[in-house]
């Protein structure tokens, strides 16, 4: 590690280069003088500093961090809930080093609310800090590592030390209080199935007895009330319920149109956290829910089942949106893949598979090498074999994140960098959307034909913004033979404008008052062809909580029914 000189050191420098010019000009030997005399100060500055940067080389400065347990239930850390970092600094070395400022190194969705701490770390000393940071959205996300910033004598001297310290920390997304239970439920179902807390009516002589009602057309025969009949001289009819599970799917769009915006206040983490509170509340009922998420085409699928190891599952997948590697869903060419995990491993790692001096032409070296877009040569090979060595490792040790699911590449060794990307929080980025009309269409209706498959009536719950779905890609044909086995389909479409930033002036709400205008006009042809279906459609804006949601879905289906308001 070299030391540098800090603002107020080249000031020095800058004063004595002009004192000497000064004095060689006019020849006064004063001046000249003075300017050495600085020159001499920051010799001596130098000298004395030196030999705190070898002990930091030589890691005489021990640091470690963890985050202590969470005050929430089960230690789980949520989105927009503060938690603690604790940072610990000893130093081993004879020196006293001064003061030292520390800087945190993070995933984008991370906030320190604690400003970067200044400490004085004496001969010997541990200090430990505790520190406050906060998440914006849910996911799988890093502290990369810390730096720390010492000063010199007087000082003009500084030096800057980076310790990689990867710290993991997984977020979970924001469930919604839910206290009552749902009040729709499929008007069909499968009596054999398993039971549950939903009663379902029956024309049968299964279950119990649910009421004794006036006689009906095409009511069964067999289930006159011979006795009330005949106290009441009318037919009268038993009508009888059981309970069963009933099956819930939810189908999540993770385009995107559905990331825009900033962290924690886009569309898809709105989206996550809808889904995750239907899900628990869906399980806590004792039903079963099945997840699927789609762009372009289905990316998972977790078929529906009870249980909390169930809900475990579809919250892991919940969090891994924010982590895609895949080929297809990110813009990135193989050059700048190698690149972003080359560097990633110089600074984290200090592993370094830059080629420095090009072959010749004529050399066979040429097959190992990958170029990025600035000309840089990266030993493929090396950094394959280094990467594949890491992930057996990973595999093996007790951190293994065996619930990620297969990523999609070209070839192995390209699907073990974009597994080491998502392992280690390499960002990468997800593909534009510039060809936005239908660029959805078979992803949602092969994620509506999968839904549907089922015989028995399920209850299905599917997100989406609605941008780049068109109404003659085969969305609207699932939708119809979704109705047709009654399954039970209700869109929720986030808002965009109500996801933007809020305007603070007349010319921010002119152009807010445009979006809107705009993303009407590009979905309300497909809302109203849904809307013909039969399935509810429903805007959903960032102040809007799962219960309001599910209370206008159940005024919905009491007009629908005919039972009023």
């Amino acid at each position: 590690m070299r030391p540098s000189l800090t603002t107020g050191g080249k000031s020095v420098l800058a004063t004595a280069g002009l004192f000497i010019l000064g004095g060689v000009i006019v020849r006064s030997w004063p001046l000249v003088s003075l300017g050495g005399v600085a020159l001499v100060m920051l010799l001596a500055a130098m000298i004395l500093f030196y030999p705190r940067t070898i002990l930091l080389g030589r890691r005489k400065l021990e640091v470690a961090w963890w985050i202590p347990p969470s005050e929430m239930a089960g230690g789980a850390l949520m989105v927009g809930n503060p938690f603690g970092l604790q940072l610990f600094v000893r130093n081993r070395s004879p020196y006293n080093l001064g003061r030292a400022e520390i800087s945190v190194l993070h995933s984008e969705p991370i906030e320190m609310l604690s400003p970067d701490p200044a400490t004085l770390i004496a001969k010997g000393a541990e200090v430990e800090l505790e520190l406050q940071a906060r998440c914006h959205s849910a996911g799988q996300w890093f502290f990369y590592g810390v730096t720390l910033r010492l000063v010199g004598p007087l000082g003009l001297y500084q030096v800057i030390a980076y310790y990689p310290l990867p710290l993991t920390t997984r977020i979970f997304p924001r469930f919604a209080p839910i206290r009552a239970s749902v009040p729709h439920r499929p008007r069909t179902g499968t009596p054999h199935e398993r039971s549950g807390r939903h009663p379902l009516k029956l024309r049968g002589l299964g279950g119990d007895l649910r009421e004794i009602r006036d006689h009906q057309h095409g009511d069964p025969f067999k289930n006159i009330a011979w006795k009330a009949t005949a106290r009441m001289r009318k037919l009268m009819v038993k009508e009888y319920e059981s309970e069963i599970m009933v099956t819930h799917y939810v189908v999540l769009d993770i385009s995107w149109s559905m990331r825009s915006g900033d962290f924690g206040s886009s569309k898809l983490d709105y989206g996550v956290d809808l889904a995750a509170s239907f899900a628990r509340w869906a399980i806590e009922s004792g039903d079963r829910v099945g997840l699927v998420t789609f762009d372009s085409r289905v990316y998972s699928k977790i078929r529906p089942s009870d249980g909390r190891p169930h809900l475990a599952k579809i919250i892991d997948r919940l969090m891994e949106l924010r982590n895609i590697v895949d080929e297809d869903l990110t813009n990135l060419t193989q050059g700048e893949l190698v690149r972003a995990v080359a560097e990633f491993m110089l600074y984290q790692d200090g592993v370094n598979v830059r080629i420095r001096t090009a072959p010749t032409p004529q050399s066979d070296l040429w097959d190992r090498i990958v170029t990025d877009h600035l000309g840089n040569l990266y030993d493929f090979k090396a950094l394959a074999h280094w990467v594949d060595q890491y992930l057996d490792k990973h595999q093996q040790g007790r951190r293994a994140t065996r619930w990620w699911r297969p990523v999609v590449a070209q070839t192995q060794e390209l699907r073990n960098l974009r597994r080491f990307c998502q392992i280690r929080g390499i960002d990468l980025p997800y593909r534009s959307g510039d060809d936005v009309h239908g660029s959805k269409d078979a992803g949602l209706t092969d994620a509506i034909s999968q839904v549907s498959a089922s015989r028995g009536s399920q209850f299905i719950l599917l997100i989406s913004d609605l941008e780049g779905i068109t109404t003659g890609g085969g969305v609207m044909k699932g939708l119809a033979m979704a109705v047709r086995k009654h399954h039970h389909p209700v869109l929720i479409v986030p808002h965009t404008p109500r996801f933007g930033p809020k305007p603070v002036s007349e010319e921010s709400r002119a152009v807010a008052d445009i979006l809107r205008a705009d993303e009407d006009r590009r979905t309300s042809r497909l809302r109203r062809e849904v809307a013909k279906l039969g399935v509810p459609v429903l805007h959903a804006a960032p102040e809007d909580a799962l219960m309001l949601l599910l209370r206008r879905l159940a005024r919905i289906r009491r007009l629908r029914s005919g039972r009023g308001a």
